[in-house]
């Protein structure tokens, strides 16, 4: 019988000769396509930088969770402090930087309902700080020993209405991620779901709350009193009325000026611009034509669809009203809503971060290479 033969051994580049020749050319291709993935890579890292990805950043973002959640479990009573500081600090460092140094300008955000509700809740929320302060190492002589919660018992409901109606609606229906090193994202997701989370330990904490802090929240509605003249129409009438203070400002502001404002047109953004111009919907729902963004512009600066953009507003918002009596009604709901937000501002944020460090730059390099292709 026949022996087989001797595997074959895989012969492996030993010197020079054996090496297979690549010509210069190829070579000068080589590294020219090599520096262009470079730069672009780099030109990558700088945008990804610009939009606020530092080490500090991070660790700040990634602080303020640990430490709501540490004190949600330990201090439920003194959420609402970190809120207050964080919402000055946050909304305060928005509004330097976006005013005299984002191109387009986009101070205008700051009009919109969200935004308006934040800056009242946290300048309330400072304010009663203050007060904290002054009481502990003052004895009470700066600031007025009445709080606010005697004068405006009501705004306990209304924050609270707030906060499970049109602000955590935005979670979800905005898709806000919780990007910790985004000062953008973090601030629009924090405008939104904080709230909500701080007004939940209120209500399942009131007597530590009020024994915590005595005389400022004792008259504030919605804490203890959930049963007292809260009646499901009753604070829909609330809440209507409080958010058409905002509309009704807001809508002849956007009638007289907003609406004419566009990145083309005038350099400054809004919101009903920024939806009208980037999402399709509600281009159809307006009924706003136009190829480029300036036809879009001039379409949707038109009175009629701006009216039907505020219109759609309130309609929208006062069915989150809705729900939002429910929760008033049901602190379970209310739990479980929170418990839905901010699963929602993670799931998003998670699947950004996956994006941004698998999918972002081979997509680039492949739209970059399908581009040369065609231009050869």
């Amino acid at each position: 019988m026949a022996t087989p033969p001797p595997p074959t051994k895989l012969k492996r580049f030993s010197s020079e000769g054996d090496t297979p020749t690549i010509s210069t050319n190829k070579k000068e291709e080589i590294a020219s396509g090599l520096k262009e993935a470079l730069k672009l890579v780099q030109s990558e890292a700088a945008r990804i930088k610009d939009k606020g990805l530092t080490a500090f950043s991070f660790f700040y973002g990634f602080s303020i969770c640990l430490l709501t959640a540490y004190l949600i479990g330990a201090f439920p009573e003194s959420v609402w402090i970190v809120y207050g500081l964080q919402a000055i600090l946050i909304l305060g460092y928005r509004l330097y930087v976006d005013i005299p140094k984002t191109k387009p300008r986009q101070y205008m955000y700051f009009f919109d309902f969200c935004w308006i509700a934040n800056f009242t809740f946290a300048i309330l929320a400072f304010y009663m700080l203050l007060q904290v302060i002054d009481r502990t190492y003052f004895s009470g002589s700066i600031f007025p020993t009445s709080s606010i919660s005697s004068k405006v018992p009501w705004m306990g409901r209304v924050v609270i209405l707030f906060a499970t109606g049109p602000l955590g609606w935005s979670v979800i229906g905005l898709r806000n991620k919780l990007l910790l090193h985004d000062i953008q994202n973090f601030s629009a997701t924090f405008i939104h779901l904080w709230p909500c989370i701080i007004a939940l330990t209120f209500r399942t904490h009131p007597d530590q709350v009020i024994s915590a802090y005595p005389g400022l929240f004792d008259a504030l509605t919605g804490i203890k009193d959930n049963n007292i003249d809260a009646g499901f129409f009753h604070l829909m009438q609330l809440g209507s009325l409080s958010y058409f203070v905002w509309w009704t400002i807001f809508t002849l502001w956007m009638i007289l000026h907003g609406r004419f404002q566009s990145i083309e047109g005038t350099g400054a953004d809004t919101v009903y611009m920024d939806l009208v111009q980037q999402n399709k919907v509600v281009r159809g729902f307006l009924n706003v034509k136009g190829k480029t963004y300036m036809e879009i512009a001039n379409n949707a600066s038109k009175i009629r669809p701006c009216l039907t953009y505020m219109c759609a507003h309130a309609v929208v918002v006062n069915i989150t009203f809705m729900f939002a009596t429910l929760c008033y009604q049901h602190i379970k709901l209310h739990f479980i809503f929170c418990i839905v937000c901010l699963s929602c501002a993670l799931y998003n944020a998670s699947m950004y971060y996956a994006y941004l460090m698998t999918q972002n730059i081979p997509k680039k390099l492949a739209k970059e290479i399908q581009k040369r292709k065609k231009s050869t």
